[in-house]
């Protein structure tokens, strides 16, 4: 189970920076993709969940603007059932 926990946190990390799809202060390095750092991330874990069988990230980019980014989503078992939720703050910076 802490496992489980680990990877579920570790895959929702970059779920809301990848969100975004504009972003017109810090033009994206690749479609999809703006180059930035998490500041800080809550994950709350609701019902056990089996990775074998998949989970589905739903991201809500809330917003991007003065080099910040704010996001929260869920993640559901790929039956529906919902897993957990996040909520992920970020800072953006210019791609080198």
């Amino acid at each position: 189970p802490m496992i489980t926990r680990a990877l579920l946190a570790l895959a929702s990390e970059p779920a809301v920076m990848a969100s975004i799809s504009t972003y017109s202060e810090i033009p994206a390095s690749s479609p999809g993709r703006v180059p930035g750092n998490v500041l800080a991330q809550t994950v709350t874990l609701l019902e056990p969940a089996d990775l074998v069988s998949g989970i589905v990230l739903r991201t809500t980019p809330q917003y991007a603007g003065q080099g910040r980014v704010h996001g929260h989503g869920s993640m559901v078992s790929v039956s529906g059932e919902l897993l957990a939720t996040y909520s992920t703050t970020g800072v953006l910076r210019q791609p080198r």
